[in-house]
């Protein structure tokens, strides 16, 4: 069974590729913790690669 965070992802991925926490803080209607704590779940499972500079991260699509 497939996760909120996964069908979030699939869906936004379908027309973008990379994402950004303050991006995903305003599709998601999420706050900026919240936003931080899928982020952290979606590359601790490998769904999403981070990648960027440390105080600018940029997060894409590993299907």
């Amino acid at each position: 069974m497939r996760s909120k965070h996964d069908d979030f992802c699939c869906h936004y991925f379908a027309t973008h590729t990379s994402l950004t926490r303050r991006i995903l803080q305003r599709v998601a209607g999420l706050s900026d913790s919240t936003a931080k704590k899928w982020l952290q779940h979606l590359t601790a499972t490998g769904v999403l690669k981070r990648d960027g500079a440390n105080n600018a991260p940029v997060y894409l699509w590993r299907g």
